[in-house]
Parts: structure tokens; C-alpha cells; sequence
């Protein structure tokens, strides 16, 4: 076999080499991110799971209520609160992004019923901070009522603290 047939085979071997490199850190690289932030490492804090948050409107009416909310990973929200009876509507779904460090930002709608008849929605925006464990977050949001045309017919601010629900 000549030196130039071995040098092409020694090529063609160390580029598949580098190939299967590639696509095996383009295929591990996530799993291997996602068990690091599982097990709590050096990740940043990330809003996805369960949260339990106390919401605290501006006006002090309702008085502070608790409310659940889940954050799913691409951005998927879900909560649940206290603040209505579920035949009045206290199922809500949205989106959250991340807007920088530890400041995120979400927006949620809900429907509203009277006499169970759908009557309106509410409607959330706020953006929160998660301290430096990732297991706590305070925000601003403003809380609305809306009517069949999702026009605000009332508006309010609110204030939240959270604490992240943990496996057990």
C-alpha cells in the first residue's frame, strides 16, 4: 500500500472521528446540562416548576391570597389561586420569558364567569426576580379584569413572593 492511500485512509478515519465527536456533544450536551441543573449545579436559576406565591394586591382587596403557578420549560405557564371559587374562574394560562440574569417576565389570561356564564377574563402581566438561589422571587405585576372584548374595565397592581415547591 502506498503512503499516499495510507495518509487518505488516516484522513477519512480522523474526520468520521471528529464527526462522531460532534454529534455525540450536539446529542449529550443538553441531557448533560439538564441532569448538572437537576442536581442543583452551577446552572443559572431557572423559573421552571412550581411555585407557591402569596399575591398581594395594591388596594388590600382581596387581602393577600395564595396562588400556585407552574412555569414550564419554552415558556408555558399554568396557575391556579384561591383569590375566586373555580366556578368563577381561578384557572389561568400564559407566557414567561426570560428578560436578563434572574428578571423574567410573564403574562396570563383567564376566564371569568357570573351565574356560570362566562362574563369576562383576567389578565396578569408582571415581572419578577428570583434571588440568588433560585428558590425564591419577588414581583410587580398589575392585575385586570376584562370584559367579553378583552377591554380593562378594572386595573390594579399587585406584589408577589414566591417559594419554589420541591420534590420531597
Amino acid at each position: 500500500m502506498s503512503n499516499k492511500s495510507l495518509l487518505t485512509k488516516r484522513n477519512k478515519s480522523r474526520a468520521l472521528f471528529f464527526l462522531v465527536t460532534i454529534a455525540a456533544v450536539c446529542l449529550l450536551g443538553p441531557i448533560g446540562s439538564r441532569l448538572i441543573h437537576a442536581q442543583g449545579g452551577g446552572v443559572a436559576p431557572q423559573m421552571e416548576g412550581t411555585w407557591l406565591v402569596t399575591v398581594s394586591p395594591a388596594g388590600g382587596a382581596p387581602p393577600p391570597f395564595p396562588a400556585l403557578v407552574t412555569y414550564s420549560a419554552g415558556g408555558g405557564l399554568v396557575v391556579t389561586d384561591s383569590s375566586f371559587p373555580p366556578t368563577q374562574g381561578n384557572v389561568y394560562q400564559g407566557t414567561w420569558v426570560r428578560k436578563g440574569g434572574r428578571e423574567f417576565a410573564f403574562t396570563f389570561l383567564g376566564f371569568q364567569y357570573v351565574g356560570g356564564v362566562h362574563s369576562g377574563y383576567v389578565r396578569v402581566l408582571e415581572t419578577v426576580t428570583l434571588d440568588p438561589s433560585g428558590d425564591a422571587y419577588r414581583g410587580e405585576g398589575v392585575f385586570q379584569f376584562l370584559d367579553l372584548n378583552r377591554n380593562v374595565v378594572f386595573s390594579e397592581p399587585d406584589t408577589t413572593i414566591a417559594t419554589r415547591v420541591k420534590a420531597q
